[in-house]
């Protein structure tokens, strides 16, 4: 089979699946466990990563990948970046947030959830595998998607390490908006990866000395 000889090669791969995919009469078990298999398999060694989405939508996909690819790295290594992750709930606001962080010089990537979830996480995923610094707005989107999308960025980190991939990620700030209320409660982490958390609940504006932290970051150079 052609995928048994692809999986042998060490370069990584990346594999698509249309979200219909109009399985042949009597194949539809076989390919339907096989495609399973590949969307819900242990993908920790970094061979592939598996993409389910429309056509045009996976254009995009591979669009961000090779801009990726093409990225300066300085230094031998991975650019210093923020990336500001958002739910649709609060996109609005998180469009404040990173038009305010441009206006410092701070270099910010945005990242928004689309319509279709496995997208979505797609994008999330090859995101934060750049990211050294990732924002994650707390608003109106409810706690569960934002431990989810805390969990995810530490098993990302966590398969780079695994696979001996080098990896980016050294800070997540979780950025409390004013619809939060400042209501947050954050579970334990491992200490792999440092949380700091920016409580600007308390006015629509950003408040200047709420962002200084990650500002001063921005300006350092190097790991909080």
């Amino acid at each position: 089979m052609q995928w048994e000889i692809a999986l042998k090669s060490e370069v990584r791969k990346l594999i698509w699946q249309p979200v219909d995919p109009g399985l042949a009469e009597g194949q539809e078990d076989i390919q339907r466990d096989f495609l399973d298999n590949l969307a819900n398999g242990d993908r920790s060694s970094g061979q592939y990563e598996f993409v389910r989405a429309a056509q045009t939508d996976f254009f995009y996909v591979i669009r961000d990948k090779i801009a990726q690819l093409l990225l300066p790295t300085g230094n031998g290594g991975p650019r210093r970046t923020f990336l500001v992750d958002t739910h649709q709930k609060d996109q609005l606001y998180a469009f404040k947030l990173a038009g305010f962080l441009a206006e410092y010089d701070v270099e910010v990537d945005f990242n928004q959830e689309s319509h279709d979830p496995n997208l979505s996480l797609t994008k999330f995923e090859q995101s934060v595998r750049q990211a050294q610094n990732l924002i994650i707005l707390a608003g109106k989107v409810e706690h569960a998607w934002l431990w989810g999308r805390i969990k995810k960025a530490f098993k990302i980190v966590s398969e780079q390490f695994e696979a001996e991939d080098t990896f980016a990620l050294e800070n997540i700030w979780v950025y409390l908006a004013p619809a939060s209320e400042g209501r947050l409660a954050l579970p334990k982490f491992p200490p792999l990866i440092k949380i700091n958390i920016l409580d600007n609940s308390h006015t629509e504006t950003i408040d200047p000395q709420v962002i200084s932290p990650l500002l001063e970051q921005a300006n350092a150079g190097g790991p909080a």
